[in-house]
């Protein structure tokens, strides 16, 4: 995989690979916010690739998900140079007539096997998730990884 950033104007970039592009930029006053920061494109890095690990479980046992989302909570360093993630926590949302089993361990298999930015980010940064099925709660754990 190669990436390529360019430069636009002040602190706007345009992050490329391939056919596809992202707007990064700072946020206000140092950049104009016109674009995602690099530490939100990376919180964003760490659901989508779960995301895709437990889409693609439960497609595989034909499960009847309806709709899904994954809530990235990060806590940042306070007071110190530079300011990197403390504490990360996901929620998984999942919508459909699904086995809570299946549901749950398409997340704990993300978490523990699959997910290889989780794999890289938790030898830095602790992450928890929850995971909800409907709305009600059906478990929870910590991203480990052997």
């Amino acid at each position: 995989m190669q990436t390529k950033i360019v430069w636009q104007d002040k602190m706007q970039f345009t992050g490329e690979l391939g056919e596809h592009r992202v707007a990064i930029d700072a946020k206000k006053p140092i950049g104009g916010g016109e674009g995602f920061t690099p530490k939100e494109l990376l919180a964003m890095g760490i659901a989508s690739c779960s995301g895709m690990d437990a889409v693609a479980y439960l497609r595989k046992y034909k499960q009847a998900l309806e709709s899904f989302s994954v809530l990235t909570n990060v806590i940042p360093t306070e007071g110190v140079t530079p300011s990197v993630f403390k504490d990360v926590a996901l929620v998984f949302q999942f919508v459909g007539d699904m086995d809570p089993d299946l549901v749950l361990e398409s997340v704990e298999l993300s978490q523990t096997k699959y997910c290889g930015v989780s794999a890289m980010i938790v030898k830095a940064v602790p992450i928890s998730y929850k995971v909800f099925l409907n709305e009600k709660e059906i478990g929870s754990g910590e991203a480990k990884f052997t």
